[in-house]
């Protein structure tokens, strides 16, 4: 056993081998919880190997260049612990930090203090158990647990640079350097009680490859304050994520777009020359469960795959093109935003709010299911061509915009049902492109409306640098099989329409000028085009 007493606030430690045995225990006897010490390593070649015991009462920081591993037979149990295989500067160690230039200004008195670790070729893995009632930071150019962490926050940051704030209650961290092999990996348990978690991973180069990948248990339980919960996963400039495993918390974030650390008057991350313009992918890997009370925010410039179950107060999805596999369920409302191709392939469900789904094309498989509480949305680009193909939807309202429209299932709403074809054209002197026809409807599915009204229209706008004018344009085909009710009114707005089954409880109105009854038509009131091609008893005056 090996006692190190502290009397200052701060102190420095140089070992030449910092290397915990089996059955060896650290402790460190410190004046307080926000007390530090600093174990630098250096010149041994090799990582730091602790197979037994550290104990401490404030803050421990393990520096080795060359690398820290925390064994399987590892215990650790510490007020918080900082393990990085970037170097630290003594100096700026026993000085409490430094303060980064920002709108507080540099070395202003107010602004927080930072220690900076920089450069490094090792790698920091955790297959122990490391306990703290604080914080716990691993850092370096690859991060990776197996084994089980617990403390109030926890943070997993890979790269070739990490500032770590020292003053304050708890320690935090922000990546400031990225690295070609940045890599963190989560295969083990991270719980955060009361606080957060966040693994994060600064790979530069237009990389393919996974710089955060999960396939453990990430658990952040929100404090009785409010305060914590979150669980973000961040690759802020390369490479793609991979989330598996079971993530839980009071709010989940996963972003892959390129963005910067900012703070208020804290350090930034630096980009390389080399830096990727776009995101990277996202995957919900098949068999996760990603739960939230709150909020759940999956973002990124490239694809979004979700093979796993998401399960949020509230979802928001965005990607390129976004596919769904699994189930995707919100106490409140789900969005989705694609800018390219939304391929939805299992289950959205919203209790209590809506769901919206926005993309260029929407294709919706067999037997998925849409449901919300309150309204479901789905917009496609009217001026690219934009596809829907709905499957079943059911909300209070409904509403389908887009070019070209395929109704394939059941669509029923309490309230209003409205499905828009539009071509939108935006034109300098001449517009060639407004004579087209437009875009187009098919329902081959059942469309109703338990209380409310069901429209059809399809119009073209066209847009001139001082005038705006919209046209009746593009048509609707009913199939035969395809039932439309609605308690109120049923109208068709498009230029050409066939006409299939309909009924209502107010009246059918059909403004289309041409128009073909293939099926039967029956209300109180039924208005008919001059000259549609009628099929003899199949307008039947309801009373």
């Amino acid at each position: 056993m090996t006692n190190v007493s502290q009397a200052s606030e701060r102190m420095v430690v140089d070992w030449k081998n910092f290397d915990v045995a089996r059955n060896q225990t650290v402790n460190f006897q410190q004046p307080g919880a926000t007390s530090a010490v600093l174990n630098r390593v250096s010149g041994s070649g090799k990582a730091t190997e602790i197979l037994g015991s550290i104990n401490a009462n404030g803050r421990v920081f393990v520096v080795n260049p060359d690398g820290v591993m925390f064994g399987r037979t590892a215990k650790v149990n510490v007020g918080s612990l900082v393990a990085s295989s970037l170097n630290a500067s003594s100096q700026e160690f026993m000085e409490g930090g430094r303060a980064y230039s920002g709108e507080a200004g540099s070395g202003a008195t107010n602004a927080p203090r930072y220690l900076s670790l920089q450069g490094g070729q090792g790698t920091v893995r955790n297959e122990g158990r490391l306990n703290a009632s604080g914080t716990v930071v691993l850092a370096g150019p690859q991060v990776a647990n197996t084994g089980t962490i617990r403390a109030t926050a926890v943070t997993l940051q890979a790269g070739d640079g990490v500032a770590v704030r020292m003053d304050g209650s708890n320690l935090s961290a922000v990546l400031t350097r990225g690295r070609m092999d940045a890599l963190v990996q989560n295969g083990g348990v991270i719980s955060a009680n009361g606080g957060d978690i966040e693994l994060s991973a600064a790979a530069t180069g237009d990389l393919v490859r996974d710089v955060v990948r999960n396939t453990g248990v990430l658990e952040a339980v929100q404090a009785t304050t409010g305060a914590g919960g979150r669980i973000e996963l961040l690759a802020p400039i390369s490479g793609a994520m991979s989330i598996g495993g079971k993530v839980t918390g009071a709010s989940v974030k996963a972003d892959a777009s390129p963005w910067s650390y900012g703070g208020f008057a804290g350090p930034e991350l630096e980009y390389e020359q080399d830096v990727a313009t776009t995101g990277h992918d996202i995957r919900v890997e098949k068999f996760a469960q990603v739960k939230s009370v709150e909020a759940i925010a999956l973002a990124t410039d490239n694809d979004l795959t979700v093979n796993g179950r998401i399960d949020g107060g509230s979802v928001w999805l965005q990607g390129d093109d976004v596919t769904t596999q699994g189930r995707i369920h919100g106490a409140s409302n789900v969005n989705i935003d694609a800018r390219g191709k939304l391929a939805q392939n299992g289950d959205i469900i919203a209790d209590t709010a809506h769901v919206l789904l926005r993309a260029h094309d929407i294709q919706q498989a067999n037997g998925t299911m849409t449901r919300a509480g309150d309204y479901i949305r789905l917009d496609a680009k009217e001026a690219a061509g934009g596809t829907v193909r709905t499957a079943g939807l059911q909300g209070k309202t409904v509403y389908v915009r887009g070019h070209d429209i395929q109704l394939d299932g059941r669509v029923r709403a309490s309230g209003n049902v409205h499905v828009e074809a539009v071509e939108k054209n935006e034109c300098m002197d001449t517009c060639i492109a407004a004579v087209r026809p437009g875009g187009s409807i098919v329902q081959n599915g059942s469309v109703t409306s338990t209380t409310g009204d069901v429209t059809f229209t399809g119009y073209t706008i066209t847009e001139y640098p001082d005038v705006t004018s919209i046209s009746q344009s593009g048509s609707l085909v009913q199939s035969a099989t395809s039932q439309t009710r609605a308690a109120g009114k049923v109208t068709v707005g498009t230029r050409r329409a066939e006409v299939g089954n309909i009924q209502a409880g107010q009246a059918i109105v059909v403004t289309s000028p041409s128009t073909t009854l293939i099926g039967r038509l029956a209300a109180p009131e039924i208005t008919l085009p001059p000259g549609a091609l009628n099929i003899d008893g199949n307008v039947r005056i309801k009373r």
